[in-house]
Order: structure tokens, then C-alpha cells, then sequence
């Protein structure tokens, strides 16, 4: 129970940080650019990554701006 009480602690934090409470609806102007092929590209992009990161139990929790997913074992994820 206290890790679902740290997650959500954190989603919080972030959601107040960010001004979600503020400000709690989207800006419809950008209305047109959900499910446009960019954003359906990206999230899948982001989905197989994400997969593949945790699948193979891959720490990323140092620095780092690239991880390299290629060889064999990605390929069976």
C-alpha cells in the first residue's frame, strides 16, 4: 500500500507543479493535433520503447538522453 501511496504522491506533485489544478482544461486549440499520424506515430514509438525497457528490466533511471534497443532480445519483446 505504500508504494500505490508514493505513486500517487508523486502524480500529485507533478500535476501541481504543472498548473493542472489551475487550470484543469486543455487548450482546444490543439484540438485537431490528437490522433493526427505525428501524435499516433510518437505514442507508438514511445509504447515500444517503454515495452521494451521494462520487458527486458533495463535501468534508466541514471542521465541518460539515448538508450540503444537493438540485437536479438529486443527483437523476441
Amino acid at each position: 500500500m505504500s508504494r500505490i501511496d508514493d505513486a500517487v504522491e508523486r502524480i500529485l506533485r507533478v500535476k501541481f507543479i504543472s498548473g493542472v489544478f489551475e487550470h484543469p482544461f486543455s487548450d482546444q486549440s490543439l484540438l485537431d493535433t490528437v490522433g493526427c499520424k505525428v501524435t499516433c506515430f510518437l505514442f507508438l514509438s514511445n509504447f515500444c520503447v517503454s515495452f521494451c525497457l521494462s520487458h527486458l528490466n533495463i535501468d534508466v533511471s541514471n542521465d541518460r538522453q539515448y538508450v540503444d534497443l537493438s540485437g536479438t532480445s529486443i527483437t523476441r519483446a
